[in-house]
């Protein structure tokens, strides 16, 4: 995130972050120089009706009340601004090849997740209109598809049937497998699928990712 508001930075944009990890705000502020505050939106003092525009990129599946979260945007919003928020999609295809190997369900990953209509539902119902919702998040989708595949196949990532727990250790994970013939053409053959995969997915507007755009409105 602190990368993505940098380059609003180079463009002239006031901008301000915020992280619940102090070593990310840290960075953000010395090495990025982006004003990042320490902490969960929700509980922070900052200006009413003052931001042009606000994200939430990967954001609100893991916050432990999202429509908390949403109220205290609008209060900080303009009537004019704009609010984007990026999310897994729980009717996403991979949902549907992969099942419970699908990536965005592994524990400890997601705290919520939504589908378009259920997000487009709380947001109407916390005072905003969706404006548009894409399924084009190309880089996303791909590794989404991907790792659901490696979660699915790969000896490494392969799970027990209960727990949906990892066999073995943490260093049988993370150490390389060594090279073989059989090894690449199972990787080219998965990125291959995934590629695939993804550009359908986005076709008939199921993507992983789905990005959302809403403005603010007046709240019965």
């Amino acid at each position: 995130l602190v990368l993505f508001l940098s380059k609003f930075k180079e463009h002239g944009w006031e901008v301000l972050g915020t992280d619940i990890s102090e070593d990310v705000s840290k960075y953000a502020r010395e090495v990025l120089e982006v004003n990042t505050l320490i902490g969960e939106l929700k509980n922070l003092r900052l200006p009413r009706n003052y931001y042009d525009f606000v994200s939430l990129l990967s954001v609100l599946e893991h916050v432990y009340s999202p429509r908390k979260t949403l109220r205290k945007i609008r209060i900080l919003i303009k009537e004019s601004g704009l609010l984007v928020i990026v999310i897994p999609n729980a009717e996403g295809l991979g949902k549907s090849i992969y099942g419970k190997n699908w990536v965005q369900l592994q524990p400890a990953r997601h705290l919520y997740l939504f589908t378009p209509k259920t997000i487009k539902r709380l947001l109407e119902e916390e005072g905003f209109k969706v404006l548009k919702i894409k399924h084009s998040y190309w880089e996303h989708n791909f590794y989404s598809h991907y790792q659901s595949i490696r979660l699915s196949f790969s000896r490494k990532f392969k799970k027990k049937k209960s727990g949906g727990l990892l066999k073995g250790n943490l260093e049988s994970v993370t150490v390389s497998s060594e090279y073989s013939i059989k090894n690449e053409i199972e990787k080219l053959l998965a990125k291959t699928f995934s590629m695939i995969i993804t550009i359908v997915g986005q076709v008939i507007r199921r993507g992983e990712i789905i990005a959302i755009y809403a403005k603010k409105t007046e709240k019965n």
